[in-house]
């Protein structure tokens, strides 16, 4: 069975998936664990980045944020 894609699920259905891998004896290693914790990681970004969150931030701060993201943010 495949796995689903982050945003085909609810992250209710990732942390009831988590909970039961760990239940189930999972380690921290196991694929289906890291692919869970990323699902979740990926719906908590969803929910920070809202539209109205979006929609204050002007082109410049956008477009930063978008780069942060993308792992093309100059750090300094």
């Amino acid at each position: 069975m495949a796995t689903p894609e982050h945003h085909e699920l609810p992250a209710s259905s990732w942390s009831a998936r988590l909970a039961a891998l760990k239940s189930h004896g999972a380690s921290d290693d196991d694929p289906r664990v890291k692919d869970a914790r990323a699902a979740l990681a990926y719906h908590r970004g969803r929910r920070a980045l809202d539209e109205q969150t979006l929609a204050a931030l002007d082109d410049t701060r956008r477009a930063d944020l978008v780069r942060h993201i993308t792992g093309e943010a100059v750090t300094a």
